[in-house]
């Protein structure tokens, strides 16, 4: 039999098995899923949970940030039905 040289065979074992993986980082603050989920379930600010508020910033910043004005007593007669429309007026001076 010839001779020959075994090198004992290496094995890589993960050290991090029972650590649960981290859903969210920000720097170094990072939070599992349990984590998360508790304390969007458990925190409020002014009364509304974090859900709400996650949701009202994201409408917010979809919104257009300039507006136009416009008067809708011109253009909507059905919401002012005291008012007569501009264009009822010139018909009524149209047809004296």
């Amino acid at each position: 039999m010839s001779s020959v040289l075994r090198t004992p065979r290496k094995h890589i074992v993960p050290t991090h098995l029972n650590v649960p993986d981290a859903v969210l980082t920000l720097w170094s603050f990072s939070l599992t899923a349990r984590q998360l989920l508790l304390l969007l379930a458990c925190y409020q600010y002014a009364g509304r949970s974090l859900e709400v508020w996650t949701i009202l910033l994201l409408r917010y910043a979809l919104r257009p940030k300039r507006y136009v004005w416009r008067t809708i007593r011109t253009t909507e007669a059905h919401l002012y039905p005291l008012v007569p429309a501009v264009n009822d007026v010139k018909r009524k001076e149209e047809s004296r």
